[in-house]
């Protein structure tokens, strides 16, 4: 079953769209959203996958002008990047021009992550 949704705040302003499939293997939603927040205009892309139990097993967003995030799962509530590596959460935000640690301040966390 393939659908496509469209929908826009209440307010206005905001608008997204997903396409939705939905089979024996699972689900994907690939969608996009764009609006204003915080007095200023987004726009991101997303892709979100479950398995045939409904259960995450990928999630992938990129925000207009700001950066990408690949977040995968085993399915057992475990999360790692989406090169299977531990996840490394920095004290400051990434400034997507230094390498390696993009200027983002000292390790805060990191490791594999399990949901509770």
């Amino acid at each position: 079953m393939n659908r496509s949704y469209r929908w826009a705040t209440e307010k206005g302003g905001g608008l997204e769209h997903v396409e939705l499939d939905c089979g024996d293997a699972g689900v994907t939603a690939e969608g996009v959203l764009i609006g204003p927040a915080g007095g200023r205009l987004f726009a991101c892309s997303y892709a979100l996958r479950c398995d045939e139990r409904w259960q995450v097993r990928s999630l992938d967003v990129h925000v207009a002008g700001q950066g990408t995030v690949c977040l995968r799962a085993d399915g057992a509530g475990n999360w790692t990047d989406a090169d299977g590596t531990s996840l490394v959460i920095h004290a400051a935000p990434d400034d997507y021009r230094t390498d390696p640690s993009g200027n983002s301040g000292a390790r805060i966390a990191c490791g594999a992550f399990r949901a509770r």
